[in-house]
């Protein structure tokens, strides 16, 4: 990871995690109102099917709208 990364995650920074195009990812720190950039990295899932996470909770998000 870029060192201001590291430095930004040892100081308490938030982490959040941005999806990008192909099935890649990117994780951010976020420390007083600046954002530094990580990795690009490739997720496990295949390309094109979407965050196999939120594919999940759609899913029990409609099974418990049923009943």
């Amino acid at each position: 990871m870029p060192k201001e990364f590291d430095a930004c995650r040892k100081g308490g920074g938030k982490i959040r995690t941005i999806a990008l195009k192909g099935g890649k990812y990117m994780h951010i720190c976020i420390l007083n109102g600046k954002t530094y950039k990580g990795e690009v990295k490739v997720g496990k899932g295949k390309v094109g099917e979407g965050s196999q996470v939120a594919a999940a909770m759609q899913g029990m998000m409609k099974k418990n709208m049923k009943g």
